[in-house]
């Protein structure tokens, strides 16, 4: 999928709240996608925001559960790429402690590489998904050294994969 088309968008995905005649777009916290071509990689924040889920779905989620409450998307590849016009083509992914599930794959974070030198670190929060460049993959590390290291004893299993 990310050899054959190029990264085209990002999507946040959410409710629309209106109220007094202003609407609202409430973006989700768990969940981010990035389409290729007809396909979606769909990022889900899962055990309370520790890891991500990452699984190939045809469309976006759009049930909230929420009765008369009109759900939404907004595209913000024009905020998070450096450059929106270039063309987006995966040279390379880094996953952290990956796991191989039935419905996809589970990792701690996700490094994305574009051939035009932009890097795209997703990082699962506690207070929801974040997406940045390399700088927000230093803080991730500096976080994990002074949060998580002392438990676990060791940085994350780093697997790469060439794309381009």
């Amino acid at each position: 999928m990310m050899k054959d088309y190029l990264f085209e968008e990002i999507y946040l995905i959410g409710i629309v709240d209106i109220e007094n005649d202003t609407a609202e777009f409430v973006a989700s916290d768990m969940f981010m996608y990035f389409e290729f071509g007809k396909q979606f990689l769909e990022i889900e924040a899962i055990d309370s925001f520790g890891r991500l889920r990452i699984t190939i779905v045809e469309r976006l989620r759009t049930d909230f559960g929420f009765e008369n409450v009109p759900s939404g998307k907004v595209k913000v590849g024009q905020i998070v790429f450096m450059n929106p016009m270039a063309n987006h083509t995966v040279e390379s992914v880094v996953f952290y402690n990956l796991e191989v599930i039935d419905e996809g794959i589970i990792s701690d974070v996700l490094l994305i590489k574009l051939t035009n030198g932009e890097d795209l670190f997703v990082d699962p929060q506690y207070l929801g998904i974040t997406i940045g460049g390399l700088q927000q993959k230093h803080l991730w590390e500096e976080q994990y050294r002074e949060r998580v290291l002392t438990r676990v004893g060791e940085m994350p299993f780093e697997t790469y994969i060439k794309i381009q």
